[in-house]
């Protein structure tokens, strides 16, 4: 199943990793650089997977993701939680803001690849319906 993967990243460099990644992995990409435009093309494009940056100018990652799943209509979308930040909290802030998945930057393209892969099989799952009974 091909799925719309939304990147929001301040780092033109981290986007174009991500979304390569992404498209690698038979998928679509859309980019945003920061919280504002990733909550636009969400409503916009009905993305599966939302991946992150945790802190960008104007609206950050933390918030984008909490606006996400204040609307019972987007709660359910898997959301990757991206940090380059040295601080160790950034990681329970995220599963906090209810990211389902957190990636401390700089990541290895294997624990990109892996992280994405279970967001990908989150949306899947989420997405199925259930057999006629």
């Amino acid at each position: 199943m091909k799925l719309r993967v939304l990147v929001a990243d301040d780092d033109a460099v981290t986007r174009r990793i991500l979304q390569v990644s992404i498209q690698r992995l038979g998928h679509e990409c859309l980019l945003a650089r920061d919280g504002n435009e990733a909550l636009a093309a969400y409503h916009d494009a009905q993305v599966d997977v939302v991946i992150s940056d945790w802190t960008m100018p104007g609206l950050d990652g933390i918030t984008t993701c909490e606006r996400l799943n204040r609307d019972p209509d987007l709660a359910g979308i898997p959301v990757v939680g991206v940090s380059g930040s040295a601080d160790p909290t950034y990681a329970s802030k995220a599963f906090r803001a209810r990211a389902k998945f957190f990636l401390q930057k700089p990541f290895s393209r294997e624990s990109l690849l892996r992280t994405v892969e279970l967001a990908v099989q989150a949306a899947e799952r989420s997405t199925r319906k259930p057999p006629d009974a």
